[in-house]
């Protein structure tokens, strides 16, 4: 199995919560390490709700969806998230009124006839192959919204693992099995009632064989009735198909010059052009005589005022002829193309015929169809007895018969295959043995982090996701009974395990990670600086952005500053 790497590339924001009717844009793929700053209440965390509601049409906080829609200008709302998988571009576009729900794939609309729900489940199954929860416990750590690992519910953190460990198929496959033994006892069922019903009809056969309506002659008479009628039916559609081709055959008649006429419309044009070149030469020759002074300008020599008057009065005869011919030739030209209009009206009756000619031979031959299989069924008539229909009659019930108890027999079988899957499918069977072998390293590389970020407890998960904590003096401790700024530490060290086996088993990774006021209220000044530490053990492809108000900015190279302007978040790019 290949790992499932997203490559998270940029996302674009508008009308969705404080931001206005513009779209901001953030890139997601970078830088290593930014900071998103500035005061409470001006819009910092409302990215995460933004590429949560992209992907899973769901806020990261606890948000109506209604209210994501900027208050002001009430419409337009859309969010746009990039980003790669392997070889493939995607892009998903999501808005509310309108609603918008699209799925790009290398710049392809991916088929959207199914409804939303089932879009969303391929966008969930099929592209990103994790959902909601899964994301937010790989991508998403913060103070105030996040609910981490450790205060979930048991049957939470089982799906949490089991997505971590791409367990999924089990579930499914245990659900996909309960089912199929629901469809195998309504088989078994339906197999028993027919079974009853055929036995039954075997009995009402054998007692009434001699019963049996013997009216095939009246059949067969309704039969031949019915053939010659179809045979009449025939005979006047070849006289229609007669007719038709008669009609045809004149029209083409009078479409037989159309090649001429195109020609000779061609040669007007060419005709045309010439006639109007000449006519611009011949009046430039006029304007020319007529404005000359008695001096030519070209070769200074004397112009006679004979000559002028002459070769004027010459020119404008040859003009009078090329306006004359260009008449001439218009009038041409508009009988031409009258003519083309009368071909085209004929062309297109002929085309009429034609298809009108191809529906009577296809009727004609669908009616030769039902004549021959009449002729069988008279044939069959003829051949049968009254005797041996009802006979094969019974037969046949008594092949059904067996062929249900041989059926009966396969789902008998099939339902103890199901209950051998079933057991092994269970929460106690593969699943658990899966998940017995990674709990050694998830609690390794839990304590590893923990290390890293100076906090020296022993912390355990058992195989049934419950913790157990010891101080080095072996002195236990449950999770709640630990300060905020140690819980955090906890929850830091979870989200790192997460993402690392997430690596481990080829599911799904992403080159993003959100910390989200972390480092503002629960951790002290040890604890953030153990944090920083830890940050640097991350993959050199992956984007940290960090959340916060009053972290220290000198920190980090790349930061972007939200401030809020006449009610609108302003979102600033800046670089050290």
């Amino acid at each position: 199995m290949s790992i499932n790497h997203i490559n998270f590339q940029k996302i674009k924001i508008k009308n969705f919560l404080s931001i206005g009717n513009y779209f901001i844009t953030v890139n997601l793929n970078a830088n290593p390490l930014t900071l998103i700053y500035g005061k409470n209440g001006h819009g910092k965390s409302l990215i995460l709700d933004a590429i949560s509601f992209a992907l899973f049409n769901k806020p990261y906080r606890d948000i109506n969806k209604p209210q994501l829609i900027n208050s002001i200008n009430k419409k337009d709302m859309l969010v746009s998230i990039e980003f790669t998988i392997g070889n493939d571009q995607y892009k998903i576009n999501r808005g509310m009124k309108p609603n918008i729900f699209e799925i790009f794939k290398n710049d392809i609309l991916i088929n959207q006839e199914a409804d939303n729900r089932d879009y969303q489940k391929y966008l969930e199954d099929y592209v990103i192959k994790l959902n909601q929860k899964g994301f937010n416990q790989t991508v998403i750590m913060g103070s105030a919204t996040f609910v981490p690992f450790m205060k979930l519910k048991t049957p939470e953190r089982r799906l949490v693992i089991e997505e971590l460990l791409d367990l999924q198929i089990f579930t499914s496959m245990n659900a996909v099995i309960k089912q199929k033994i629901k469809d195998n006892e309504k088989d078994i069922e339906d197999v028993d009632s027919n079974i009853s019903v055929i036995k039954n009809n075997i009995n009402i056969q054998k007692q009434f064989i001699e019963q049996i309506n013997s009216n095939k002659d009246e059949e067969i008479s309704d039969l031949e009735n019915l053939n010659q009628q179809y045979k009449d039916k025939i005979n006047s559609i070849l006289l229609e198909i007669e007719n038709n081709n008669s009609e045809v055959e004149e029209l083409s008649k009078k479409i037989s010059d159309k090649s001429k006429v195109e020609k000779n419309i061609e040669k007007c044009k060419e005709i045309k052009v010439w006639l109007s070149s000449s006519k611009k030469d011949t009046e430039k020759n006029i304007n020319f005589f007529e404005g000359v002074d008695d001096t030519c300008p070209t070769c200074s020599q004397t112009i006679d005022g004979q000559f002028k008057g002459d070769k004027v009065n010459e020119l404008k005869n040859k003009l009078y002829e090329i306006e004359d011919a260009m008449s001439t030739l218009n009038n041409k030209m508009a009988g031409l193309n009258g003519r083309v209009s009368e071909i085209n009206n004929f062309s297109n009756k002929i085309q009429k015929f034609v298809t009108k000619h191809k529906t009577l031979n296809s009727e004609v031959n669908h009616i030769k169809t039902i004549i021959k299989q009449n002729k069988e069924k008279i044939k069959k008539l003829q051949q049968k007895t009254e005797n041996t229909i009802n006979e094969y009659k019974i037969e046949e019930l008594q092949l059904k018969l067996f062929e249900l108890q041989e059926t009966k027999i396969k789902l008998l079988e099939e339902r103890e295959l199901y209950d051998i899957s079933l057991s092994l499918l269970k929460d106690t069977g593969i699943k658990a043995q899966i998940i017995k072998t990674y709990i050694p390293v998830i609690n390794k590389l839990i304590n590893r982090y923990m290390k890293d970020m100076g906090y020296l407890i022993n912390f355990e998960l058992d195989e049934n996701f419950n913790e157990i904590i010891k101080s080095p003096n072996k002195e236990v401790f449950t999770y709640n009974s630990f300060s905020e700024g140690q819980k955090m530490r906890i929850n830091s060290a979870l989200i790192f395990t997460w993402r690392m086996i997430a690596k481990m088993r080829s599911s799904t990774t992403t080159n993003i990670i959100f910390f989200d006021e972390i480092t503002d209220s629960s951790l002290d000044k040890e604890g953030v600086e153990c944090f920083f530490r830890l940050l640097k053990t991350f993959e050199d492809n992956t984007n940290i952005f960090v959340i916060s108000h009053n972290i220290d900015q000198d920190r980090f190279n790349n930061k972007i500053k939200v401030t809020m302007t006449k009610n609108f978040s302003k979102w600033t790019m800046e670089k050290n």
